[in-house]
C-alpha cells in the first residue's frame, strides 16, 4: 500500500469522525457556530489537499530534474532535467568550443576551431571559380566564359592562377599566372537572383608574364579541345598529406586496382621519378640518408614552454612533433600538434636535446618517431622565381644574341679583310715567284760577275806583278842612266876646287 492509499484512507476517516461530532454538537451548538465549524474543516479540507498536490508537484519535479532519486527497481540513478541539462550544455560547449582532456588539451575540434581551419583553409586556397570555358586566345590574351553563376565575383586587375580541370593523368596541368583585363555580362552569384538573363560572364586574362612558344601553343591546344578552367586568386598551397586523399579517378584507374595499390605505388604513378622518392619518404620513419634538419620527433612538454609573455606557448602534457634539431633565430617552422593535427608557426625553439637536458620535454615512443618531414614548397614564389629566372633568362639569351650578331658582322668585316689579304697573298705569291725567277737571273749574274771579278782581281795581280816588275826593270835603267852619266860627265865639286 503506498502512502497516497493510506493518507486517502485517513483523510475519509477523519471526515467521517467530523460528521459525527459535528451531528452529537448540534444540539449544544448555535447554527452559526456548526456552520463556521464547518467551514473551518472545508477550509482545512482544502489546504490540505492544496498541500498534497503541492508535495506531488514537487515529487514529480523532483524527479525530474534531481539526479539521486532512484527507480523504484533496481536502484538506478535516474537521469533528471537538470543533469540532461547539463549534459546538453556541456555538449553543446564542446560542439561550440571543442573537447577538452583532463589537462586542458582540445582533443577535438568545436564549431569555432572548424570555422578557425575553415578560414584558414579559405586562406590558402583562396576564392576560386569553376567550368571557365576558353573561348579564344588571340594576341596573347584569353576569353573565358562562364555558363553558370560563380560563388565569388569577378573583379578587373584581379591576378588569378589558371588550372585545367582535368585530372593530372588525363593532362590537367597548370596553365599560368593571368590578369582579369576586362569582365562583361551578368555578375550574378550563387546566392543572388539573376536580373533577369543578359549575356554570360566572360573574362579577358593576359597572362602575368611574357609567353614562351611553348606556353602559346600550350594554351592554343587548350582553347581548341574545349576544356574547361579553374581559377583562384591564391596559388594551392603545398601540404604534407595532399596526396592521401587521392581516388581512382585521379590516376585514371579501376576502383579495385586503386584498392590494391599501396601508397607508394600511387605516388609513383602520379609523380615524376626525380622527386617522387621525398613524398613516399614524408611522414615516414627516418632514415640515416635523410637530412638531420628535417628530422622530427615526438615529445611530451613537462611544463609550460616558453613564460607567459612568449607568443608561441606549449602547456604541460601537449604532444608536439618537434625538429630534432630546433630551429634558429630568424628562422620560422611549423610545428603539428599529434592530438588535434592543428599547426602552429614558432621561431627560435631549441633543439630537442636541450629541451630534454632541460627538463622542459621527453620523448614518446611511438611507431614512426623519429620521421622524415619534407620541405614544403611555395610554389607561387617558385613559379614567380622561375619567370624571373626564364626573364633574365631571356635578357641573357637577347645579349649572346646581339654579341653573336656583333662577331658575325666582325667575322663578315674580317673575312672581307681576310679576302682582300688572300688576294694580296695571291699578288705576293705571284711577286713571289717573279723574284724566284729574278732571283735566279741575278743569281746567274751576279755568278758570271764572280767569276769576271775573279777573273779581274786576277787580272789586276798580274797586272800589278808585271807593273812592279816594269818597274824594278824601269829603276834599275834609270839608275843604269845615272851611273852613265856620272861617268861621262866631270864632277862638278872636283872642278871648282882647282
Amino acid at each position: 500500500m503506498d502512502l497516497q492509499t493510506v493518507l486517502l484512507i485517513l483523510g475519509i476517516l477523519g471526515t467521517i469522525l467530523f460528521l459525527v461530532a459535528l451531528v452529537m454538537s448540534y444540539k449544544s451548538w448555535r447554527w452559526h457556530t456548526v456552520l463556521l465549524v464547518w467551514l473551518v474543516f472545508a477550509a482545512s479540507c482544502v489546504a490540505i489537499w492544496m498541500s498534497v498536490q503541492t508535495l506531488k508537484i514537487h515529487q514529480s519535479w523532483r524527479e525530474l530534474l534531481l539526479v539521486d532519486d532512484r527507480e523504484r527497481t533496481g536502484g538506478k540513478p535516474i537521469a533528471g532535467l537538470i543533469e540532461k541539462t547539463e549534459s546538453l550544455r556541456k555538449q553543446n560547449h564542446e560542439l561550440e568550443f571543442g573537447a577538452e582532456d583532463g589537462r586542458g588539451r582540445i582533443t577535438s575540434y568545436g564549431i569555432a576551431q572548424l570555422e578557425l581551419k575553415l578560414a584558414v583553409a579559405l586562406l590558402d586556397r583562396g576564392r576560386m571559380w569553376n567550368d571557365a570555358a576558353p573561348l579564344d586566345f588571340s594576341d596573347d590574351v584569353v576569353t573565358v566564359q562562364f555558363d553558370r553563376p560563380q560563388t565569388y565575383r569577378l573583379e578587373s586587375d584581379l591576378p588569378v592562377y589558371a588550372f585545367s580541370s582535368e585530372p593530372f593523368m588525363k593532362g590537367g596541368k597548370y596553365l599560368g599566372m593571368f590578369r582579369v583585363v576586362e569582365v562583361t555580362g551578368n555578375q550574378a552569384t550563387e546566392d543572388e537572383q539573376s536580373a533577369g538573363g543578359g549575356e554570360p560572364l566572360q573574362a579577358m586574362l593576359q597572362p602575368q608574364w611574357p609567353l614562351s612558344q611553348a606556353e602559346r601553343d600550350m594554351l592554343r591546344k587548350s582553347v581548341e579541345e574545349g576544356g574547361f578552367w579553374i581559377l583562384y586568386d591564391k596559388m594551392p598551397v603545398d601540404q604534407h598529406l595532399v596526396f592521401d586523399r587521392m581516388e581512382a579517378a585521379d590516376l585514371d584507374v579501376e576502383e579495385d586496382a586503386f584498392d590494391a595499390m599501396d601508397r607508394v605505388t600511387r605516388l609513383r604513378k602520379i609523380l615524376p621519378e626525380r622527386t617522387v622518392q621525398e613524398f613516399i619518404d614524408d611522414y615516414q620513419s627516418a632514415q640515416p640518408g635523410h637530412p638531420p634538419e628535417r628530422i622530427e620527433e615526438l615529445v611530451e612538454f613537462l611544463e609550460d614552454y616558453p613564460d607567459e609573455d612568449a607568443k608561441a606557448r606549449f602547456v604541460e602534457g601537449q604532444n608536439v612533433w618537434l625538429p630534432r634539431e630546433g630551429a634558429e633565430a630568424g628562422r620560422t617552422i611549423a610545428i603539428r600538434d599529434s592530438i588535434t593535427g592543428g599547426t602552429l608557426e614558432v621561431e627560435a625553439i631549441p633543439a630537442i636535446g636541450t629541451l630534454i637536458d632541460n627538463e622542459v620535454v621527453e620523448r614518446i615512443e611511438e611507431d614512426g618517431s623519429p620521421r622524415y618531414s619534407r620541405q614544403l614548397r611555395d610554389y607561387a614564389h617558385l613559379f614567380r622565381e622561375l619567370y624571373h629566372e626564364r626573364k633574365r633568362q631571356d635578357f641573357e639569351i637577347a645579349e649572346t644574341v646581339s654579341k653573336i650578331t656583333e662577331v658575325q658582322t666582325l667575322i663578315t668585316d674580317k673575312q672581307k679583310v681576310i679576302d682582300l689579304f688572300e688576294k694580296e697573298k695571291g699578288r705576293l705569291a705571284r711577286d713571289q715567284q717573279q723574284f724566284v725567277q729574278d732571283r735566279k737571273i741575278i743569281d746567274q749574274l751576279v755568278s758570271q760577275i764572280r767569276r769576271k771579278y775573279t777573273a779581274s782581281n786576277r787580272r789586276l795581280v798580274e797586272i800589278r806583278d808585271e807593273t812592279i816588275q816594269l818597274g824594278k826593270k824601269l829603276t834599275e835603267k834609270q839608275l843604269n842612266a845615272v851611273k852613265e852619266i856620272d861617268r861621262r860627265a866631270p864632277d862638278p865639286n872636283a872642278t871648282s876646287g882647282s
